[in-house]
C-alpha cells in the first residue's frame, strides 16, 4: 500500500477520483455526490452521499475538480433497479446494487452497515452497470 505525502500529511490509501463540479469548490470543501461524477456542496440530503473533500478546487462552475475519499476503489456494478448518482447502495445476493433504503434495513434506521459503496453513476434500469466507490 502506497503512502501519498501532500502539504506534509501522510494519507494512506488515498483513492482521488476527478469529478465535475457544478459550483466553484474550493481545495479543503466537502462535497457529495450529485449526478453523473459530479459535485457540489453538500445539501439536506445528509452525508451519506458525500464523497471526500477538494483537493484540486476549479475556478469556473462546470470544471473538473479532484477529490480524495476513502473509498478504496470504483467499480461497476450491474443494477437490479433504477439508481440515482449520489445514492448510497447495497449489495443483493445477485451481485446486483440497489439503492439503500433505511426503512427496509434491518435494526434501526440509521443502520448503514449494509452499504456497500456510493452511486458515481445513475443507471436508467435495471441492468445497467454503474459505477460505485467501495470501501
Amino acid at each position: 500500500m502506497a503512502d501519498t505525502t501532500s502539504g506534509g500529511t501522510i494519507i494512506n490509501d488515498a483513492l482521488t477520483l476527478t469529478c465535475i463540479g457544478r459550483t466553484i469548490l474550493a481545495v479543503g470543501t466537502w462535497v457529495e455526490v450529485v449526478g453523473d461524477y459530479e459535485v457540489d456542496l453538500p445539501s439536506a440530503r445528509g452525508s451519506l452521499s458525500v464523497l471526500g473533500f477538494v483537493i484540486v478546487g476549479n475556478k469556473n462552475a462546470g470544471e473538473d475538480v479532484s477529490v480524495m475519499t476513502d473509498g478504496d476503489c470504483v467499480y461497476p456494478f450491474p443494477a437490479a433497479d433504477i439508481i440515482d448518482a449520489g445514492n448510497p447502495v447495497v449489495i443483493d445476493a445477485n451481485g446486483k446494487v440497489s439503492a439503500y433504503d433505511p426503512s427496509s434495513s434491518p435494526g434501526h434506521a440509521d443502520n448503514c452497515c449494509n452499504i456497500a459503496g456510493l452511486a458515481l453513476t445513475s443507471a436508467a434500469q435495471a441492468g445497467q452497470l454503474i459505477d460505485v466507490v467501495v470501501d
